[in-house]
């Protein structure tokens, strides 16, 4: 018969008593569908105006698939995601003047309609301002060369542009 109930029964004789077997019944019970797992990924610290990539690539489903991601922001100044449906979207962090925290929820869904969500946050570090050390004074004469030396310049969130100008 098929699955759904439709035996044909037979009696086996065991020890002298009977006993009727229905077949597959156990296999067409239905087994209970397990959440799945949502992961947001890390915390995460990145400097104001920079590139940020959420990540739920973490996520898991025991015993089926992930058919859906949702991000959504719930603190801090908010940025526009790239595709909230994807796994893996990216922002632009906000230009903070102090250090400020983003939160964000992924919410999961499997193929049976379950989901759960999990958080990240993403601390967001205010641009400190460069450091401009145009070398010592010097004294020439008139007609000289003078070599500009601006090496020790620095900046702490990467790559330092040099332009000099007379004053």
């Amino acid at each position: 018969g098929n699955l759904l109930g439709e035996y044909e029964p037979s009696i086996n004789s065991v020890y002298g008593k009977e006993y009727f077997y229905l077949g597959a019944q156990q296999v067409a019970s239905a087994q209970q569908n397990r959440l799945p797992v949502a992961n947001a990924g890390p915390d995460a610290s990145y400097y104001a105006s920079q590139l940020a990539t959420l990540d739920g690539s973490a996520s898991s489903d025991p015993d089926g698939g992930i058919v859906s991601h949702a991000w959504l922001q719930l603190t801090g100044t908010p940025v526009s995601l790239s595709d909230p449906a994807a796994v893996s979207p990216t922002f632009t962090t906000p230009a903070v003047t102090v250090l400020e925290t983003l939160t964000f929820q992924l919410t999961v869904t499997d193929n049976d309609g379950e989901s759960s969500p999990d958080t990240v946050d993403i601390q967001v570090i205010p641009n400190a301002a460069p450091v401009a050390d145009a070398g010592p004074d010097q004294t020439v004469f008139a007609g000289n060369t003078v070599q500009l030396d601006g090496s020790n310049s620095s900046d702490a969130e990467g790559a330092v542009t040099y332009q000099w100008a007379q004053i």
